[in-house]
């Protein structure tokens, strides 16, 4: 009787394990992109922008483990907690003051402005999007890449993305976030960073 009790549970396991596996899977989606040609692109658009500063971090995966494990035996400098928050939390909650940017590159993020010739298809990117086929994610994210949007020189919008994990955190916006990077999203943004 035990032994049955334990193969029932452990086919049971199985499967349910496999359906996790099978369920992470990408699937190429036959997705309808809203932004494209659907909608007004100030109506689906996140932001209403004409600057973009990306800041990328190459910091490893278990550098960041480490500044936010309060048992590791390694000196924690000045400034780790803030920098852990930064790269692990969904913070901040509100748009951050204009010294946000400084503060990421005294934490060893680097800036790049975005060319704004390519602002319409940052844009494009940070709009509703509605797939047929969603993608979801099972990991922690480390988000290496912050994206500050400025209207006249005010920060308007700050988006930070982890490509690793397909996950994001978006502050300055009321539109409905999603679907965000499904579709080839990710794929698209991470090209357009990497020009």
């Amino acid at each position: 009787m035990m032994t049955l009790s334990k193969n029932i549970v452990i086919r049971w396991s199985v499967l349910i394990f496999a359906i996790a596996l099978l369920s992470c899977k990408q699937k190429k989606s036959d997705s309808i992109i809203l932004n494209k040609t659907d909608t007004n692109k100030s109506e689906s658009a996140y932001f209403d922008f004409d600057e973009v500063d990306h800041y990328h971090s190459d910091i490893e995966e278990r550098k960041v483990y480490l500044l936010n494990n309060p048992h590791s035996k390694i000196k924690k400098a000045e400034g780790d907690d803030k920098r852990a928050v930064i790269y692990m939390e969904d913070v901040p909650d509100e748009l951050p003051d204009e010294n946000y940017g400084k503060q990421l590159e005294e934490f060893g993020f680097k800036k790049k402005r975005i060319d704004p010739s390519r602002n319409k298809e940052i844009s494009n990117i940070f709009s509703l999007t509605t797939c047929n086929d969603v993608y979801a994610a099972a990991c922690v994210p480390i988000y290496r890449d912050i994206f500050i949007f400025k209207k006249e020189g005010r920060i308007i919008g700050l988006a930070k993305i982890c490509f690793n994990c397909r996950l994001y955190y978006i502050v300055g916006t009321d539109k409905d976030q999603g679907e965000f990077g499904q579709c080839g999203g990710y794929e698209k943004l991470f090209r357009l960073i990497e020009q």
